[in-house]
């Protein structure tokens, strides 16, 4: 790096202007040798001390006296930790819930889509969606592991029909193959149907609800439209799937939050995707 660095700043110098090259492009120079003096970067950094003196210097209160102005706030500052600390039926910056805390439900559904772990942040949207409402619901059941068993069932049936796609077929007549097949179980022996497994298979309500924000196992999450008038961005994901049988990594940015209830027995169930 020592011998390359100003070899790379000079075919630079053909490329941009010369107002370019400030002091801070000129640094490069030096960092070579400084990691070579200083060796790993945890003996030579200073972030962690000039935070601290940061801290320090918010504690002056008299320019004339900064030393005696820093002491005195830090026994302060000792002793309302302590105090903290000692007294737990008070809420403090130490035991009070964080900002970002993820939704965490105590009831046990026998369908794991159900415990979904989201906790919505904004305002809902009530809409109907007509047109996506059969897309949203095959994503809800391509992704529950208490489903697969029944899809595999399905897919069988298929091949056994010789029918030319098998997978688009999933995608367009599994939900209709799977109310049918879950009300012929329930309709013979109803007590040994799981309550959850009926709610699925009867399908969610047409009105969605829409978010522009969540958090999910302690992150927040925002649409694209909520981040445009924001400093900071949180509308990037990444999801794993396969594509031409291996499974690749996919980047992209939240359009929606979309909510879908499942109700039945006076019990509500949600789903976000």
């Amino acid at each position: 790096m020592k011998k390359e660095i100003p070899i790379i700043l000079v075919k630079l110098e053909k490329i941009f202007s010369p107002a370019f090259f400030d002091v801070m492009v000129h640094l490069a120079v030096h960092l070579p040798d400084e990691a070579l003096l200083s060796g790993p970067v945890q003996y030579g950094w200073m972030y962690s001390i000039e935070r601290r003196l940061y801290t320090l210097k918010r504690y002056v209160r008299n320019r004339s006296r900064p030393e005696g102005s820093i002491a005195e706030a830090y026994i302060a500052d000792e002793c309302l930790t302590f105090c903290s600390k000692y007294m737990d039926d008070v809420e403090t910056r130490f035991n009070r819930e964080p900002r970002n805390k993820g939704f965490s439900s105590e009831e046990a559904y026998g369908v794991d889509v159900f415990g979904h772990g989201v906790n919505f942040t904004s305002a809902p949207e009530y809409i109907y969606d007509e047109n996506g409402i059969d897309q949203m619901v095959w994503f809800v059941l391509n992704n529950c592991a208490q489903v697969e068993d029944y899809v595999n069932l399905f897919r069988e049936e298929l091949e056994t029909q010789w029918v030319p796609n098998i997978e688009r077929m999933l995608r367009q007549g599994f939900q209709t193959w799977f109310r049918n097949h879950i009300l012929k179980k329930y309709c013979t022996n109803p007590e040994e149907m799981d309550v959850d497994i009926f709610s699925l298979a009867c399908g969610p309500d047409l009105r969605v609800r829409k978010y522009s924000s969540c958090i999910v196992n302690g992150v927040r999450f925002n649409t694209v439209n909520r981040d445009k008038n924001k400093k900071t961005q949180n509308s990037g994901v990444m999801s794993q799937a396969t594509h031409n049988g291996q499974l690749i990594d996919f980047f992209g940015n939240i359009k929606e939050i979309i909510q879908l209830d499942y109700n039945l027995e006076e019990r509500t169930y949600g789903e976000s995707i």
